[in-house]
């Protein structure tokens, strides 16, 4: 094949693909995907609420299925008002049948006051962070549920599929990269488990303070976000010159172009100074912060060892 039909052939690949590409990122922009499912779920709604006010007689059953962008508890908060409570469930099929039945005075508990209720007993992980079940509550407005997480002493940080990730208001949490070591840890569910109270007790006899403590990990948080903020920018700059450098100096080598290859091997000798950086600020961040870091992922483990024992 010739170098003609080969640069053809390139043009081929390269202009379709890039194109497929612009409009996708276009499409997410624009958020296409959002507002499909917005429609949707403003479709259901609509249905649901026409059904509830025409509906007359003691029992209504709904398939959930004909409203699946709405959550079971929406439903059942969305029904509540007009008297009807959840008896009993079935699914079989494409069908999954929800038996309300009419009765008004049966009491039941408001969705923001549920919501209250379970951010007053929240406790967040080791990152900060405390993920909410945002479907739970989704037959509250935004701007309402925004109110009572407000009043309960949190803040939004940003969201999960499926779920919103709160922190208390005054603490910090993981920014950019989170810490593995942190997630899915429970400080409260730890410190239940006796064998792991135990060792987080002789770590605090040893090094001074309390490896579960929620002002330990605040700063624990607050010192990985600054290392991290100094890693970055030389890791990234290394990694560009460090990725790019063979391409200069491979064509260079098969073309025999003397000047790629300097090229080449200029970018990989630049990219030693912030490879160096950048491990210097490992270096020191594992220093400060590798003590603690450590016992976490030990008591995480630990935990995950004995945790039927202590039950």
């Amino acid at each position: 094949m010739s170098d003609q039909d080969l640069n053809l052939l390139a043009i081929w690949i390269f202009v379709p693909s890039a194109a497929i590409a612009l409009s996708l990122m276009v499409a997410s922009a624009l958020g296409f995907g959002t507002s499909i499912k917005k429609a949707d779920r403003e479709r259901q709604l609509g249905a649901f609420r026409q059904l509830l006010a025409s509906h007359h007689g003691p029992v209504l059953d709904v398939d959930w299925m004909l409203f699946k962008t709405l959550s079971k508890q929406e439903l059942l908060d969305l029904a509540a008002p007009y008297g009807w409570r959840l008896n009993g469930q079935e699914y079989g099929g494409k069908h999954w049948w929800l038996r309300l039945v009419h009765q008004p005075s049966v009491p039941v508990e408001d969705p923001r006051a549920r919501l209250a209720a379970e951010l007053a007993a929240a406790e967040p992980g080791a990152d900060g962070k405390y993920l909410l079940d945002s479907a739970r509550y989704s037959s509250i407005p935004d701007d309402e549920r925004d109110r009572v997480i407000t009043q309960a002493g949190w803040k939004k940080v940003h969201g999960h599929p499926g779920a919103l990730a709160l922190a208390r208001i005054g603490t910090t949490v993981m920014h950019t990269v989170d810490e593995p070591m942190l997630e899915g840890l429970r400080p409260a569910e730890l410190r239940r488990n006796p064998v792991v109270a135990e060792r987080a007790k002789r770590f605090h006899a040893e090094h001074g303070f309390d490896p579960l403590g929620p002002s330990e990990l605040d700063r624990l948080r607050i010192r990985n976000n600054y290392w991290t903020k100094k890693f970055f920018p030389p890791g990234c700059i290394a990694s560009f010159l460090l990725g790019s450098a063979p391409f200069p100096f491979f064509i260079g080598l098969s073309d025999d172009a003397p000047t790629a290859v300097y090229v080449g091997i200029g970018m990989a000798a630049v990219a030693l100074v912030p490879s160096v950086l950048a491990w210097l600020v490992r270096r020191r961040r594992k220093a400060e912060l590798g003590p603690h870091l450590a016992v976490l992922r030990e008591l995480k483990a630990l935990h995950r060892s004995t945790a039927g024992e202590s039950s």
